[in-house]
């Protein structure tokens, strides 16, 4: 067996239990060889499905994790605990994760992750008493509504439209009092 071999019966399924030197140590075997691990399917598929990554004390897989070179996703959940943090956050360590599932492409879940998130935004600023939404929550929702012009063959679907429907996403607003003259058909609506 070599070291890969050995790392993938021996390490890796008891890596929630190493003590945090040896899963920092196990983490530079996996960058070190990485370049032998990735062309290993088996080894891979392990890595998929092993929570390795330590954030804030939880040891998650990388496909519970956002990638952080994606702006939209950058910009949607920026002040969240959703992104890899040091040492996962460099290059060479995203290259690994986006390989592991980092998710960097915004799917129909993804993207409804998204603008649930930017409707909180909007919520929070109406709680708050604020008129004015910020600058930032309303280029996210553009930035989101462009998005999901720009790839909608690639989302839709009965379950997607549906569960996007009833997610206030889009900001509007609506005027304190409609002065239409009666008779108009919104005057019974």
């Amino acid at each position: 067996l070599d070291d890969t071999a050995m790392f993938e019966r021996f390490v890796l399924p008891r890596f929630a239990s190493l003590s945090l030197p040896q899963q920092t140590q196990a983490c530079a075997q996996i960058k070190r060889n990485w370049g032998v691990i990735k062309e290993r399917p088996s080894l891979v598929d392990s890595l998929k499905t092993t929570p390795f990554v330590c954030m804030h004390g939880n040891l998650l897989r990388a496909d519970q994790l956002l990638d952080p070179q994606n702006k939209l996703l950058s910009s949607i959940f920026g002040g969240d605990p959703m992104f890899p943090t040091a040492p996962f956050a460099s290059d060479e360590w995203l290259v690994i994760l986006r390989h592991l599932g980092l998710q960097s492409n915004i799917d129909a879940d993804l993207f409804l992750l998204c603008a649930r998130r930017v409707h909180r935004s909007f919520a929070a600023a109406r709680t708050s008493g604020s008129p004015v939404l910020t600058n930032e929550t309303l280029e996210n929702a553009g930035a989101l509504v462009k998005h999901l012009i720009a790839c909608f063959s690639a989302l839709q679907s009965s379950v997607f439209c549906g569960a996007v429907a009833d997610i206030a996403f889009v900001p509007v607003e609506m005027p304190v009092s409609l002065d239409l003259p009666e008779g108009s058909p919104l005057w019974n609506a």
